[in-house]
């Protein structure tokens, strides 16, 4: 056989491969399989832009059950990074809050960007809903001189 020809063989049955796995892909990130990981309770997703509009990369978000303490008894924090510049998708957070044995309630999470010489100058309201819930509108400003 040529090697062209092991070559497109090859991807081929890469591509069939990927293709029938089942695991469903959103910007490059895999996102929940209920059919395998079960229900999915609560998780976040939106957008970064600085104040010029540009996506921002590297940042961090936190999401804070208020309603969880931890064994160091402060609430139970579930940092996660961006996935992709400018965007970003939370683990199942309802799922930990349910594991704990605590309730999902909306009501007591706050999420939080943060990025080092960047401070938030606009962020929007968490709702009081389950399931896939967007957080679009975040912005961020360079803090001068900041690092």
């Amino acid at each position: 056989m040529k090697l062209n020809t092991r070559l497109a063989t090859l991807f081929g049955v890469a591509a069939l491969t990927m293709g029938s796995s089942g695991v469903a892909l959103a910007n490059g990130t895999e996102f929940f399989d209920a059919s395998h990981d079960g229900a999915v309770y609560l998780y976040y997703f939106g957008n970064v832009r600085d104040t010029k509009g540009a996506v921002v990369d590297k940042f961090m978000v936190t999401v804070t059950a208020n309603n969880v303490v931890g064994a160091d008894k402060r609430p139970l924090r579930m940092p996660a990074r961006n996935d992709v510049p400018g965007h970003f998708r939370t683990g199942d957070v309802g799922r930990a809050i349910k594991e704990s044995g605590k309730p999902v309630d909306p009501r007591f999470i706050d999420v939080m960007i943060s990025k080092p010489g960047y401070r938030v100058v606009r962020a929007p309201k968490v709702p009081d809903k389950q399931g896939a819930v967007e957080l679009d509108g975040w912005v961020l400003e360079p803090v001068p001189g900041g690092k």
